[in-house]
Parts: C-alpha cells; structure tokens; sequence
C-alpha cells in the first residue's frame, strides 16, 4: 500500500461515493463522484504536495472540475467513466443518457457529445483507442457504441449478427482487441477493434464476483 492520496473530510466534501478515475496530461487525478454528481481534480502523486483540491467552479465546492447539474445546465447527474480524449478535453460519462466534453483545467463546458437522442440510454464507461475513435458502454441498450472521429455520429460497434453483453461494464483497450466485462455473466469478453466481432470462448470466465473495472498492468 503506498498510501492515501486524498480523503472525504471537511476539506474534501464532494469526494462522496467516487466511481471512475483519470490521470490528466499534467499528472493531475481527476475522479467522478456519483452522490455529489461532481468530477473532481487534485494535484497527483509525484506532485510537491499531493492530494490538493484544484477548484474550477468554486461554487459547487473544493476540487470541483465538472459542476453538478443544479449549477450548470449542462453539469452531471450521475457521473460514470472519465477518459481523456486525443484533442485533450476530459470526457464524462453519465449514466443520465449523456456523454460531454469539458476543459480539464478551467472546468468550460465544451459541448454533448451524444445524449439520449443519439441512442443512449445507461452509458457507464468509456475508452479510446490509439487512433482516437471512442468506444462506450451502455448497459440500458445493452450494446457498445463508438465514435469513429470527432464528426461521426454515435454506432454501434458490436454488429447486430453477433452476441451482444448481457450487462456491460468495465471496457479496456489493448493491442486489436476491446476487452468488455459483462457483470450479469461474470466474464470478460475480447472483441476485435477492426470489426466489432467478439472472440469465443470469452476470454476469462466465472469470475467470482460482477466485474466493474478493468486496468491495464504496466508490469510485462
């Protein structure tokens, strides 16, 4: 254990009932609290004083980078996944049938991705792959959405003549595949970035409890 970064107190009192966590380009940690409906940003590890709230919209609180939707019209509800896309900005996911794009340092709404006219429904998280194109879990639908660049509508990844997840979770990219836990089934299933087409048999099985997230080792 090599120690706690930052803690729910008086001095961090959105960082309530945390979900998903991001590392920002500046090695600031961003991380999405599902009861405050807030992302927070704190100065990371290797920074001289670690754990320190980086305050954007101080009207929401200590910390707060994304604003809760009673602040902004456009704030969150229930966030989810968080990702860093190629152009920089940090995307959110809220299970509230919307994906928006946000500036990672002054905390400016710069636009919804896809929302519940686009076919979304109870999308939990997210990732992008080397190229850029953006992959999203949705649970309500339940299937895999992506964007294949920053003009390209939302779709669906997985095809319609192929298995689709029961309950899709965590997802992950790594080499040609898009590794998607199903926490219904209690597995995790790789499929194939080329063309959505998932490998059989999955790739781990009988896991012992619903799986929720998946990170990648940096160890070989």
């Amino acid at each position: 254990f090599a120690g706690t970064l930052t803690q729910h107190g008086e001095a961090n009192p959105l960082l309530d009932h945390p979900y998903a966590v991001a590392v920002g380009p500046d090695g600031s940690v961003y991380v999405s609290n599902q009861t405050s409906a807030t992302v927070l940003r704190f100065t990371g590890p290797d920074h001289a004083n670690p754990g320190v709230p980086l305050t954007a919209w101080t009207q929401a609180g200590p910390g707060c980078v994304v604003p809760p939707r009673g602040i902004h019209e456009h704030g969150l509800e229930t966030p989810r996944g968080l990702a860093f896309g190629p152009d920089g900005l940090l995307y959110v996911v809220d299970r509230a049938a919307r994906l928006t794009a946000w500036n990672p340092t002054t905390g400016a709404f710069v636009r919804t991705v896809a929302d519940h006219d686009d076919g979304l429904r109870k999308p939990i998280q997210i990732a992008f792959d080397p190229s850029g194109r953006l992959f999203l879990g949705d649970r309500g639908v339940p299937t895999v959405w992506v964007i294949d660049h920053a003009d390209a509508p939302l779709t669906h990844f997985i095809p319609e003549n192929a298995p689709r997840p029961s309950h899709p979770s965590a997802i992950a990219i790594h080499g040609e595949w898009v590794y998607l836990a199903d926490q219904s089934r209690n597995e995790v299933t790789r499929y194939a970035r080329s063309d959505g087409r998932p490998e059989d048999p999955p790739w781990t099985t009988d896991l012992p409890h619903r799986p929720e997230f998946l990170i990648r080792s940096t160890s070989p």
